[in-house]
């Protein structure tokens, strides 16, 4: 089984991208009913899913702490899910893993956390931002 270090990015077999907290869980996401998205740790031994380590460059402002810390961060509620507005499962993890801001008016990926610090995104009021510009408070979205 492939071993794990904080940070790094994991892809399935089915091009899923997955994060590693640590060297034994890592956060996913999954569609959830028909409009949400379950973002969640999972233990890497309850997991049969094979997966490949992949390359993904860090930056001075979206470095894999960043990464993790979101991952962390989000993990645990549901999110809006629409097909058709750019909030797929993979618009989630594009967020985590990279940085990646959509417009959409109705999912709340639109604040660009690049100048954002870590110990602001572990804030209780944390928050994330649709493309009108309304706050998503983090700790207020449902629990998964």
């Amino acid at each position: 089984m492939l071993e794990l270090s904080e940070g790094n990015i994991l892809e399935t077999q089915d091009h899923r991208l997955l994060i590693a907290i640590n060297n034994t869980h890592y956060v996913s996401a999954t569609k959830c009913g028909k409009n949400h998205v379950d973002i969640s740790i999972s233990n890497k031994s309850d997991s049969h899913t094979e997966v490949k380590l992949i390359g993904v460059k860090s930056d001075s402002k979206w470095s894999s702490a960043k990464r993790v810390a979101l991952a962390k961060r989000m993990s645990g509620r549901l999110y809006p899910y629409a097909k058709v507005s750019l909030c797929r499962v993979e618009d989630y993890m594009k967020y985590i893993v990279h940085g990646t801001t959509t417009n959409s008016s109705t999912c709340p990926l639109k604040r660009n956390l690049r100048d954002v610090k870590i110990n602001a995104i572990e804030s209780p009021d944390f928050y994330l931002e649709d493309g009108n510009g309304k706050k998503v408070v983090v700790d207020k979205l449902p629990k998964n």
